[in-house]
């Protein structure tokens, strides 16, 4: 899990992520980026630490059935 703090360019973390860029066909997806000013922006502030984790932890199912497939 990276998160994203500031408005830098987030840009090789996105590429890291590989949500919205393709990566190798064989490579598990392990990473999750979020952008935390987006999470912010999105949130009210009494839901921001559940947004921020529920986003975060989004990919874990997932990545976990995946070792026992």
């Amino acid at each position: 899990m990276i998160v994203g703090v500031g408005n830098q360019d987030f840009g090789n973390m996105v590429k890291i992520d590989g949500d919205e860029v393709a990566i190798r066909t064989g490579c598990n997806d392990i990473v999750q980026f979020v952008k935390f000013q987006e999470i912010v922006k999105r949130s009210v502030p009494e839901q921001l630490s559940t947004n921020l984790s529920a986003i975060v932890l989004e990919e874990v199912p997932n990545a976990f059935v995946k070792c026992f497939m």
